[in-house]
């Protein structure tokens, strides 16, 4: 698995006897945006069992479990009597995402797949800003630049060098009261190609550019892409 250094851990997760597993890499968002995040409802007292009842009933719908997987599978292999229509916007797992809704007939409606998955990467999205002040940092600079401007896709929003947008980005950190951000170009540098799928959930688009040889003229440029980004809560 890739990794940064050795102080960085991309997840970690702790399992239990009680069959507990705590998924704790939602602040990588190269990790984060391939996963699935689910909410699971405390288990009251009257309904606990021992790990032996559990597993002993497990055992018993197993064969059912099993059938009902393979009618999904076999409902994803079946091509559709009318040309199948992709979701007007794919995530970077688009092949799960057509095979889940081709088969989710055998399990539920129409149309619930898309909302459970819209709805998860909505909670990643969410939570990942608030873990990455940089990203809610430079969310609020295409705020103030766009906020009198008629906005349109692919429209550039900022350019400069990299000390420039370090210069702009701890302005508004500390006047939003944000959590610090990095204080070298070289850590901006690399927290920006950590959150760079963040913004991209949010409208914005960052790219490295680089005039002449030398990298004393390495900057970024700031575009949109969508306008998504008005709607994002600090």
């Amino acid at each position: 698995m890739p990794f940064l250094n050795h102080s960085s851990v991309l997840h970690r997760l702790k399992s239990h006897t009680s069959g507990r597993i705590t998924f704790q890499g939602a602040g990588h968002p190269d990790l984060a945006d391939r996963c699935l995040f689910l909410n699971l409802w405390p288990i009251h007292e009257a309904k606990r069992k021992t790990e032996h009842d559990f597993w002993n009933e497990f055992r018993s719908t197993q064969p059912e479990i099993l059938g009902l997987l393979f009618d999904g599978v076999s409902a994803s292999l079946v091509e559709p009597e009318v040309p199948y229509n992709l979701p007007p916007r794919l995530g970077r797992m688009a092949d799960f995402h057509e095979v889940a809704r081709r088969s989710e007939g055998v399990f539920w409606p129409k149309g619930t797949f898309d909302a459970a998955y819209a709805a998860s990467q909505e909670k990643w999205s969410k939570s990942a800003m608030e873990k990455h002040p940089t990203a809610q940092a430079i969310v609020q600079l295409a705020k103030c630049i766009t906020e009198d401007s008629a906005l349109r896709p692919d429209w550039t929003i900022w350019t400069g060098s990299v000390e420039a947008l370090l210069n702009e980005l701890s302005e508004i950190s500390l006047s939003e009261n944000y959590s610090p951000i990095p204080d070298t170009a070289v850590r901006l540098g690399i927290e920006l190609n950590r959150i760079k799928n963040i913004l991209l959930e949010n409208g914005i688009e960052i790219e490295r550019t680089r005039e002449g040889s030398k990298d004393r003229n390495r900057g970024y440029t700031i575009r949109l892409t969508s306008i998504r980004y008005r709607n994002t809560k600090m």
